[in-house]
């Protein structure tokens, strides 16, 4: 056993297509004191209506079930955008090998991922190394997990800030004060909050100026202009979402202007009128605005210079 007493309130996922192999997995926890309780999920559906129903402390589950990926499903828990916390540990198993494959399941935001069929001692170890340690957080505008770079990227490029997260296995096993641990998973919810605001501030202005750019044209990119627009309307929902229950709301009023804006420019994309985009110009400086007074960050600054 990994822990001298069972460790009886840790809440654990298993998404596995193959039921006998769900049950050894489940055996194996229980060997290592993970006796807490054990929900299950055969079919993707299922594993979705979890991750939106209940939090959990460690998740296992395969990358596809019955032909559905769950790498969005992990990128949207990284993201904050299920009812389960962020931060649960996560060890996604693979049955593909391609490097193209593996990349994308890693960009989701897994604590790991093992290649099928995995032996059970193998999985058994990643699962303890990860109960005792985990790598900090790195979030950028594309992507939310553990920093696994080893060296700063290639030409001093931004490697997105850094943020310490709470290991739930780690703390539950430790005996800490439940409470305490429920805090900590907030306080690091609450920074992620901030730091996605930070980095759509940034993106904002960087596709306003493109943007700008792109309709200063003779021969306007519709397609470009299209993107752009679609991608300032998810940036807008995602500033709603994150900032509504914040103090004054002006960040969620602003991003209001901004999504409606961004759709109308969305849907006249094949015929861009400049008086759209200086509506939509205007809404995303006022938004940025509104994002460095309530979040000043030097990365929105350097891109609104």
């Amino acid at each position: 056993m990994l822990y001298r007493q069972t460790v009886s309130s840790v809440r654990l996922a298993l998404a596995i297509e193959n039921p006998v192999f769900r049950s050894d997995i489940q055996r194996m926890l229980v060997e290592d004191g993970f006796a807490g309780q054990v929900y299950e999920a055969q079919t993707a559906e299922a594993a979705v209506t979890l991750l939106r129903e209940k939090s959990f402390d460690l998740l296992i589950l395969q990358a596809e079930i019955g032909g559905s990926y769950l790498a969005p499903m992990v990128r949207d828990l990284r993201n904050g955008q299920l009812f389960s916390h962020p931060f649960p540990l996560v060890v996604m198993l693979s049955s593909g090998r391609e490097m193209a494959y593996l990349h994308d399941l890693i960009d989701c935001g897994p604590d790991d991922v093992l290649l099928m069929p995995v032996q059970r001692a193998k999985l058994q170890e990643r699962v303890r190394s990860l109960s005792k340690r985990r790598k900090r957080f790195v979030v950028t505008q594309g992507y939310v997990g553990p920093d696994r770079r080893s060296t700063p990227r290639a030409g001093g490029a931004d490697s997105g800030p850094l943020l310490d997260v709470p290991n739930p296995l780690e703390g539950k096993a430790a005996g800490r004060d439940p409470m305490l641990l429920q805090r900590d998973i907030e306080e690091a919810a609450q920074q992620l909050d901030r730091l996605r605001v930070e980095r759509h501030g940034a993106q904002i202005l960087w596709l306003e100026k493109h943007l700008h750019h792109l309709l200063a044209s003779h021969q306007p990119e519709t397609q470009m202009i299209a993107s752009h627009s679609r991608r300032l309307v998810e940036i807008a929902q995602d500033l709603k979402a994150r900032t509504r229950s914040w103090p004054h709301g002006r960040i969620a009023r602003a991003a209001e202007a901004l999504h409606h804006a961004a759709e109308i420019m969305s849907e006249g994309a094949c015929r861009p009128a400049k008086a759209t985009f200086a509506t939509l110009s205007m809404a995303c400086r006022q938004t940025c605005q509104e994002i460095v007074m309530g979040l000043p960050s030097e990365e929105i600054q350097q891109v609104a210079m």
